[in-house]
């Protein structure tokens, strides 16, 4: 074994020999081999440790990277405990090799699956996201010592189970055993529960027991996909969706969005420098001054009656251009120069006061009112702004832009943790174990995928996700549903929409980018909008089947 990789073994049998000058220490009660020797020393001989209980009782070996148990545990504490050993890893770091990415226990009884079917919730105690376990455990026993997989069959509790509504056939599928409290119902490990065979089993439980039976089949099927079959990422498969990318400075880039406005801000003093009356308004009374800003009405009660006449003509050292700073400090934004900014603002003051009548000691005494208004109106012209710059950079007459695999997203390789995970279906053909979280429209769409025959495996792309497909837009990144490698070698891309979203302005311009990402990328993209019906009257189904078809 290779100095890089000594320390890593861990034997718990009993009444071993080692060889003679083996480098090997043995740590039982009567053979305490590792008295004064301090296996975090790099220069440390010792590669492989035999114990019989101390890591039981706390014993510390920190650097233990495989597991070795030939005992046969019964209690699902002490195998957490045990499994928790090869989990900690102080010094791991990703290697290119993915074996070298993980811990392995090697076991020789089968009374240990109960003990790792468990240890998701011993993981989010020891500091784990629950979104991470099915990721981080591959397989519920992945290598049994002697080489054969075991698999479990489902059970059931239940009070009663009517066998007569199966067909011979599927009788022999199903144990049932009668139990001091009722039936114990097995499905055998080996059995294909299909949807109508599921049905059929919740239909001969007790009406009362039938949605829990329901959860407990639907949770045991998906962890029979999640933990017994190999994904398509854990197999290392590619998957690389091409970005589209823009010609500029002599050169091709996929982060554009910074082209869409001046980098300094100067189409600020492209807008009018003014706030409307719906925007912003002052009205005196006699025991106050009332404010509107976007049609929220305020009141300021600080001003008693009898002050509260007129105070536009008391003395002030404010002057405009000093508010048309404190105003700018107050809103900074780093898109946007400050003595535009300033500029800006101070022509903003001005038209309030010239034009609206407004003095200037009201706006002073309604200032942090004032702020707000102004950097809202800021924002507006900057989205103005941004999607102007957009149509102007990507559409217009001689934009270059392009989309191929010089630039892609990679799902490959990388670490899929959904905020939120889909957890009621088990989906085939999806690229992670995990599946994000979907609306119920968003689930139907993700089956279709899920069953079209064109397709090789698919991923639902998070929001915001690191390591997810996005195409830059004016304001924000624009982050589809769905992404599939078709088994042609194409992309599809699907953005669903509901049928009152679909033709908001939002949704026009993340299809309009979209069939420009398709365009731009010579047949090997497919982009689409889909809607439960669009406008031509055809279903999701045929909207997909009818793009996917496409050539």
């Amino acid at each position: 074994m290779q100095a890089s990789l000594k320390k890593e073994v861990i034997l718990n049998v009993k009444n071993i020999k080692k060889p003679c000058n083996a480098p090997i220490a043995v740590a039982t009660g009567d053979q305490r081999e590792l008295d004064g020797i301090n296996i975090f020393d790099p220069k440390c001989p010792i590669e492989y440790v035999i114990t019989v209980e101390a890591l039981k009782e706390g014993w510390d070996c920190s650097f233990a990277y495989v597991f070795c148990s030939v005992a046969s545990r019964h209690s699902t504490k002490d195998i957490e405990q045990l499994l928790g050993r090869v989990l900690r890893m102080p010094y791991a770091k990703t290697r290119e090799q993915e074996e070298l990415n993980k811990a392995y226990a090697f076991v020789s009884n089968t009374t240990w699956q109960d003990g790792v079917s468990q240890l998701k919730d011993r993981l989010v105690k020891m500091g784990f996201e629950e979104t991470e376990i099915p990721d981080t455990i591959q397989g519920r026993l992945p290598i049994l010592l002697g080489g054969k997989e075991e698999k479990k069959p489902i059970t059931l509790n239940v009070s009663e189970f009517d066998l007569k509504l199966f067909t011979p056939e599927e009788q022999t599928k199903i144990e049932v055993k009668q139990t001091a409290i009722g039936k114990l119902v097995s499905i055998k490990e080996d059995v294909e529960v299909t949807p109508e065979f599921e049905e059929k089993i919740i239909q001969a439980t007790p009406k009362q027991e039938r949605k829990s039976v329901e959860i407990t089949l639907q949770v045991e099927l998906r962890n029979r996909v999640v933990y017994e079959r190999t994904y398509p990422s854990q197999a290392g498969k590619p998957f690389k969706v091409p970005q589209l990318q823009l010609f500029v400075d002599d050169d091709w880039t996929k982060d554009y969005d910074e082209y869409f406005i001046d980098p300094i801000g100067k189409w600020l003093l492209e807008y009018q420098a003014a706030l409307t009356e719906g925007e912003f308004r002052i009205r005196s009374t006699g025991t106050t001054i009332s404010i509107d800003i976007n049609g929220n009405h305020i009141e300021d009660r600080y001003i008693q009656e009898i002050l509260a006449l007129n105070f536009g003509d008391t003395q002030t050292d404010w002057t405009i251009p000093k508010l048309a700073i404190w105003l700018t400090q107050q809103i900074p934004d780093n898109s946007i120069a400050q003595q535009i900014q300033v500029q800006f603002v101070r022509q903003l003051i001005e038209n309030l006061c010239i034009n609206r009548g407004i003095a200037l000691n009201d706006l002073l005494r309604t200032k942090f009112i004032l702020k707000d208004a102004i950097r809202d109106k800021i924002a507006e012209y900057k989205h103005k702004a941004e999607q102007t710059g957009m149509q102007r950079t990507l559409f217009d007459t001689g934009a270059k832009v392009k989309t191929d695999f010089n630039y892609s997203i990679d799902f490959s390789g990388k670490y899929y943790v959904p905020a939120t995970v889909y957890r009621r279906t088990a989906f085939n053909k999806h690229y992670f174990s995990q599946v994000g979280d979907m609306n119920k429209e968003e689930v139907e769409c993700a089956r279709i995928i899920d069953n079209l025959l064109e397709v090789e495996y698919w991923v639902r792309n998070i929001e915001k996700h690191s390591y997810s497909f996005f195409l830059p837009m004016a304001n924000a990144n624009f982050y589809p549903d769905f992404v599939a490698l078709l088994k042609d070698g194409r992309i599809l891309i699907v953005e669903y929409k509901g049928e009152h979203l679909v033709t908001n302005d939002d949704s026009k311009n993340k299809d309009t980018i979209g069939q420009l990402w398709e365009k731009s990328s010579n047949g090997k993209c497919l982009f689409l909008m889909a809607t439960k019906k669009d406008d031509k009257g055809l279903t999701l189904i045929e909207q997909i089947q009818n793009k996917v078809k496409s050539l």
